[in-house]
């Protein structure tokens, strides 16, 4: 199926851009570039994980979201589904929230204000439960 996409969005199917999709495809949570590099073929250089990035962006075939704390960057294959994240401030583990409690809001005040709103993210940062456990 990655193929597909790939040729869908008229982009040259290589093997590099196949397995580094397939990767974001296949992951439950979003990941950091550390963790696409790690996960990847080491043949796969982190030149052209981070072209690849860009280009599947630009396709919209991923979502890139820059999180404050720790400063980073995450990646998620774009299913079209809309979620935002629970970033624990400690070990780092991401949870994706699924559902989006702004869309009501978001059209609200695009009606009261005129603005033409083009996306909203939403990161809340606190301990997981494990790492609340480990501060008792």
């Amino acid at each position: 199926m990655t193929m597909k996409e790939l040729k869908t969005h008229k982009i040259q199917c290589t093997p590099q851009r196949v397995a580094i999709l397939s990767l974001l495809k296949a992951s439950q949570v979003p990941l950091t570039i550390n963790e696409i590099e790690s996960q990847i073929d080491s043949s796969i250089n982190l030149s052209t994980i981070y072209r690849s990035l860009e280009l599947f962006e630009k396709h919209n075939l991923i979502t890139k979201t820059k999180l404050q704390e720790p400063l980073q960057t995450i990646y998620q294959f774009n299913d079209k589904s809309h979620s935002h994240h629970l970033i624990c401030t400690k070990c780092q583990k991401i949870i994706v929230i699924e559902e989006c409690p702004l869309h009501t809001y978001e059209e609200q005040v695009a009606s009261e204000s005129g603005f033409l709103i083009e996306y909203h993210q939403l990161d809340l940062y606190g301990l997981c439960p494990k790492c609340q456990s480990h501060d008792s």
